[in-house]
């Protein structure tokens, strides 16, 4: 039986630290969303309380012939 997996978009904080010379990102996902919208909501809700987040697609490419 083939696994199918439905898209998503996942938000991901992000936290930064205070490594030298460069400084280094950690992402914790927050929330998982079916759609691009609900996402957004998410990560404005998030930048309202000053924490800076990211969206990331999680799903077969699409596209192509």
């Amino acid at each position: 039986m083939d696994h199918v997996y439905d898209d998503l978009f996942v938000v991901y904080a992000l936290r930064h630290g205070r490594g030298e010379p460069v400084r280094q990102v950690v992402e914790r996902e927050v929330v998982s969303c079916p759609s691009y919208e609900e996402a957004q909501q998410v990560r404005r809700a998030y930048a309202a309380a000053g924490c800076d987040c990211v969206i990331r697609f999680v799903g077969e490419a699409g596209g192509g012939d």
